[in-house]
């Protein structure tokens, strides 16, 4: 209560004509903590440096994209630095709307997914049209390595160097056998290939585009609106697939693609599948490094089904480059 009360005294100073009546902690993150405020507002504080920096970005980049996307999106009425912390906060009317999780997806109807692989494909893409030059004129950082965020920050540098660099760390544990190395060699290497069919040109991404960043009307089986930009970047617009990918699966993500407009539906699609397989290596490698036990086996087996499924569509016992 203590710690709600101190929350509720920093909202007030900040925002001296807003009286807070009930606030609760709505999430945290690796960065930031969120705080719901009279069921009507959604306050954010930076809990650390990259906190203070990523809602800084956001700050910059929301006003700018409010005026090329239609679903809502957080639009930030309150903003600044604490004075205890010189640490950054912002603050929006609360979207409404619940997660888009896997589950209430696959209950819709056929016409209501196709509703939701619309509203979302288009939002990526006027997202993604803001334009690279732009973002990073507003501060958001450019990524050759669609991964770059990372628990310290963002991670810069050449693409290929932050590959290799991943790839060795992974390669030094036991638990990756010669077959899984091999493979995982291939994949950095095909991923690398900068003539690749499917590859899109860099554009600011929403970097996090998981489940409970998309809101969900469960009455009316509609997006509501999308939030939490902080892992924002100016990358492969393919790591926002990649994350629709892991949560939907393939079929949503084809309806998707087709609103999206990409050229070549087929060959985008295995570009993801591709980068999915590297992703789950990075969770992989998360729980390595971290030594959490109880999430090695089940993340190795993950990423050794994509493996063989990728295996078997290829027709051989590895990539093809």
């Amino acid at each position: 209560m203590d710690h709600l009360q101190d929350i509720a005294r920093q909202i007030e100073q900040s925002a001296p004509d807003l009286h807070v009546q009930t606030i609760r902690v709505e999430g945290e993150g690796d960065f930031c903590r969120a705080y719901t405020v009279n069921d009507a507002w959604i306050f954010r504080f930076a809990w650390n440096e990259e906190g203070s920096r990523a809602l800084e970005r956001e700050m910059a980049l929301l006003p700018e994209l409010h005026q090329v996307v239609m679903l809502p999106i957080p639009n930030i009425v309150y903003s600044g630095h604490l004075p205890d912390t010189g640490l950054a906060f912002v603050a929006y009317p609360r979207i409404p709307g619940t997660e888009l999780t896997p589950e209430r997806l696959v209950a819709l109807e056929t016409v209501d997914q196709e509703r939701c692989a619309t509203d979302l494909g288009r939002f990526l893409r006027e997202m993604h049209s803001l334009g690279s030059a732009r973002a990073m004129q507003l501060g958001v950082l450019r990524c050759g390595y669609p991964f770059c965020r990372t628990e310290e920050g963002i991670a810069q540098g050449p693409a290929a160097l932050r590959y290799r660099l991943e790839l060795q760390k992974l390669l030094s544990y036991p638990v990756i056998d010669a077959d899984t190395g091999r493979y995982l060699r291939s994949l950095v290497d095909n991923l690398l290939d900068p003539l690749a069919p499917g590859e899109l040109p860099q554009a600011p991404v929403h970097g996090d585009l998981s489940p409970e960043h998309i809101l969900f009307d469960e009455t009316t089986g509609t997006i509501t609106g999308v939030i939490d930009f902080s892992d924002v970047v100016v990358t492969s617009p393919l790591l926002d697939f990649v994350y629709l990918y892991h949560s939907y699966e393939a079929d949503f993500l084809t309806m998707l693609l087709k609103h999206y407009g990409v050229a070549d539906i087929a060959a985008t699609l295995q570009r993801v599948r591709l980068l999915h397989q590297w992703y789950l290596a990075m969770r992989l490698l998360w729980t390595l490094e971290h030594d959490y036990q109880p999430g090695i086996e089940p993340r190795l087996q993950a990423l050794k089904e994509a493996m063989a499924t990728e295996n078997r569509t290829s027709g051989d016992d590895g990539l093809t480059s």
